[in-house]
């Protein structure tokens, strides 16, 4: 694949993933706006990594990002 088609295909799966990254963020946090903030870094750091990124199942790639930042969050709280 192209490295144009690649970053199409790339930009395409985040923003499919959306709606339901942001349905398990707003239940991890209980609130619409933690949950958005949760959701807003999954977004950013996706996108730091993209060229971490192999092409393949960008869910499961992500839910690996997703649990980094579920754990740095655990762990501020857990410090409050």
């Amino acid at each position: 694949m192209s490295a144009p088609a690649q970053e199409e295909n790339f930009e395409g799966q985040v923003l499919a993933l959306l709606p339901s990254l942001r349905r398990y963020s707003s239940s991890l946090t209980r609130s619409d706006s933690d949950g958005e903030d949760l959701l807003q870094d999954w977004v950013e750091k996706v996108i730091e990594r993209r060229s971490q990124w192999r092409g393949v199942n960008l869910r499961a790639w992500g839910a690996r990002r997703r649990a980094d930042i579920d754990h740095q969050e655990w762990l501020r709280l857990s410090r409050c």
